[in-house]
Order: C-alpha cells, then structure tokens, then sequence
C-alpha cells in the first residue's frame, strides 16, 4: 500500500519510516530538504520536497497517488512571541491545509493526523489547547476534518502523550533529569508536582503500525486514539527511577524554576479504545524504558 508521510526528519518519523518500509510499505515523504534523508538514513522511499511558493509538490502527491496518509510534521515550543507564532501558523496550520488540499487530487481513503496531548490541558477529554502551539494543533484538526468530510475520507486524530526513546529531538524533562545525574552543577527544576504519561517511541511505532495493519476496522468519519501507558507518573517519581537505574543521583534544584502559565499537571492517556479496537497496548513499562534510553545514550557516548 502507497503511504504519503509528512515529518520524516522528526523524533517520531525517523522511528516510524524505516519500520513502514521493513514491512513492505511504498512510502513518499513529503517536507523541506528531502535529500538530506537519503545521506543520513539512506531511506528507500520516495522523496517530494515542499516548496510553497511552486506548487510543484501537488503534481508530485498526485502521481504518487496514496491510499494513505499519515501527518506527523509540526513546529512544536511553548513560546507564542510574535516570530514563533508566524512559524507555528505556517507549519501546523498552513501546511495542513496544502497537505489536504494536494491530497484532494488522489485516490487517498485514509487520514491519520497526529495531535498533541497539550490540546487537553484539563485531562478530563474536552478540548482546551494549554498553548498556542496547542491551540494550531487544534485548528488543524478542524481542517483535517473538514477535507475528510468533503472528499468522504476517514480521519483518524492519534494524542501521543509524553514520548521520550532514543534520538529525541530537543531536550524534555527526563533528558534534563538524566543530564542531572552527570552535572556538577544542580540543573533547576520546577517543584515537579506533574503528573505525565511516559510513553516509550517503540509503543508508539507499534500504534501506527497496528492502526495501519486494522485499518479495515476504522469506521466512517472521524477517529481519535490517545496512546500512553494508562499510567501516570510524577516527575519527583522519574527521578527517583533514574536515580535507581544509573546509580547516580540526580542533582535536581526542585522549585528553582517557576511552572510554565497555563501547565498542565496530570495528563494520563485514556487508551482503552486503542486496545479495544486496534488490539494495541504498551509493552515498555517506565523502568524498562528508562533502561533503555540510558543504555543508548552510554553507548552514543562511547562510540
């Protein structure tokens, strides 16, 4: 099956791609400066580069002709000054809709869009963007939706919640807090009373993969499937696991650092129709997770 995939050079797309092609996939990625891909992963799939201004991307999407889409690609910060903002317009808003509007000229059947758990700033399953990076995420949702109602695609919405694996683009709280374990100098934290789901890449991949795998179970219309463990953790409580797996402690200044306006403090994912209707759920527990990643980290640092 032929699969257009947008945010091939990010955390999620350089775990996600190489599996699709491994299991037989015909991939065409979709973004800016497609050839770097080829040197750096030397990735077997179709390269379209993203040029706005050419429009010469929606020939290409047409004669690649998807069954399939998945969109990955984002701009993601926490900051809304008035550069950030112009860059999250562009990338999660504008892009979205010059995706859907080349896939209009394909045979394309199936939408998945990735969404962010930060869209739920509550935890209580109600929409309410905690930023404005959120709140474009949100807005592409809409839009997804609405070229799935027009053209009669399924839309599926995956909420991946606190990802964290090996080759992480951009640091996160359990970067730092393992960062702490290796400084001499306490690296400032807030008080850390946030309640997150870990969720390790390699679940996530699985998620995509199965999804893809039952598509045939996706009903008309629009989907979403929030994908976590079901478990949430403290971030007190992931040092402690970090200290206990490295051996090292980790030098944490709690409350040097003020919490973000609008944080969110639980955010647990509720996965059980990813289990139901997909037959997905997690297999890294935290601990193991957390293994994991020291131990690729060590070996990076080792060469």
């Amino acid at each position: 099956m032929k699969i257009l995939i947008t945010g091939a050079t990010g955390f999620v797309g350089k775990h996600l791609i190489p599996e699709l092609l491994k299991k037989g996939y015909e991939c065409a990625l979709l973004g800016r400066k497609m050839g770097r891909l080829v040197s750096s992963y030397g990735l077997n799939a179709t390269l379209i580069e993203y040029e706005p201004q050419s429009f010469a991307y929606v020939k290409d999407v047409r004669d690649f002709n998807p069954r399939a889409a998945i969109h990955l690609a984002g701009y993601l910060t926490s900051n809304d000054d008035r550069e950030t903002v112009e860059g999250l317009l562009e990338a999660n808003i504008a892009f979205s809709a010059r995706l859907c509007g080349a896939l209009e000229q394909t045979d394309v059947g199936l939408i998945i869009n990735t969404g962010s758990f930060s869209e739920y700033s509550h935890g209580d399953g109600s929409l309410e963007p905690a930023y404005f990076y959120s709140a474009t995420k949100t807005a592409a949702r809409h839009l997804v939706e609405y070229f799935g109602g027009k053209n009669g695609w399924r839309v599926v919405h995956v909420v991946p919640y606190t990802i964290y694996g090996p080759g992480g683009t951009g640091k996160k709280v359990m970067d730092y807090l393992i960062d702490s374990t290796l400084s001499e100098k306490p690296v400032d934290m807030t008080d850390g009373e946030q309640i997150l789901d870990f969720i390790y890449i390699d679940d996530l991949v699985d998620f995509y993969c199965k999804l893809l795998e039952n598509r045939h179970v996706i009903r008309p219309g629009v989907s979403e499937y929030h994908i976590g463990t079901g478990k949430g953790t403290r971030i007190r409580k992931l040092a402690e696991i970090i200290q206990n797996v490295s051996g090292k402690k980790a030098n944490v200044s709690w409350g040097k650092r003020a919490y973000r306006p609008r944080d969110i403090f639980h955010a647990v994912a509720p996965i059980e129709s990813a289990v139901k209707d997909i037959g997905w759920f997690p297999r890294v527990d935290l601990k193991e997770g957390v293994e994991r990643l020291i131990d690729s980290l060590g070996r990076d640092q080792n060469g």
